[in-house]
């Protein structure tokens, strides 16, 4: 984000913990200011640089053929529907510095919530249909002692400290 955008950066060394426990340490961030299409909103923000956010979100495009979405909702990313990369995350306090009172309903799954930014969906919609094949996932959740305990059992293969094995060492 910061080359794309020109903003210098700034060396840093910080822990984040995230799902599951999983922890990275980022070493740089960015100083900026965000603010809506008009400047009626404008909010000085830190962004911690990492390589990849999230995969894509939503995770495959949702169809919206059955949704009417009125034009008086000026929609805050008019393509929210097709799986795209996630460039920044803001953090609470922000996000509810953003937030406005009003919603519009669409139907019992579907509402979009006014934001600084403009309107943002929320809710479900069903993905759109594709000849694709399924997917599986694979889930490995060994515990670091196992991982490690078979990470020295194979480094020992074939070493062995037997004092019988030498004449010396017997003597001695």
């Amino acid at each position: 984000m910061s080359n794309c955008l020109g903003i210098k950066k700034k060396k840093i060394k910080t822990p984040v913990s995230g799902l599951n426990g999983l922890s990275q340490n980022i070493k740089w961030k960015l100083k900026t200011i965000i603010s809506n299409e008009d400047s009626s909103f404008a909010e000085p923000v830190d962004f911690l640089i990492v390589d990849k956010i999230t995969e894509f979100t939503p995770s495959s495009s949702l169809d919206i053929s059955n949704v009417e979405i009125p034009k008086f909702l000026t929609l805050a990313d008019k393509s929210f529907y097709e799986a795209n990369e996630v460039h920044a995350l803001i953090s609470a306090d922000i996000f509810f510095k953003v937030l406005k009172q009003n919603t519009y309903k669409i139907n019992e799954e579907l509402f979009f919530k006014e934001r600084e930014f403009g309107w943002i969906a929320c809710g479900k919609l069903e993905e759109r249909q594709t000849n694709k094949q399924g997917q599986c996932f694979l889930v490995n959740n060994d515990s670091i002692q196992n991982t490690l305990k078979l990470f020295f059992d194979l480094e020992g293969l074939g070493i062995r400290d037997d004092p019988v094995l030498h004449e010396r060492d017997q003597a001695l």
